[in-house]
């Protein structure tokens, strides 16, 4: 039995225009994404994405990182 708990990474990108789709590419989404992710410390990134919503997985898969 496996389960899956859906969180969320809050983060910035900075541009150069208002509207951020002519000036955002998939690219700096990325790098700020890997940036906020470098940035915090374990406990920061467990408090940050609050995995509070679970639910069961019915398909097996194989769990690579987990403390198990």
């Amino acid at each position: 039995m496996t389960y899956n708990s859906r969180g969320f990474l809050g983060f910035s990108v900075y541009h150069e225009t208002e509207d951020w789709e002519k000036s955002i590419t998939a690219d700096a989404i990325r790098l700020s994404i890997i940036k906020r992710l470098a940035s915090m410390d374990d406990a920061e990134l467990i408090s940050e994405v609050q995995l509070e919503d679970t639910i069961e997985h019915e398909e097996e898969v194989e769990l690579k990182w987990t403390n198990q």
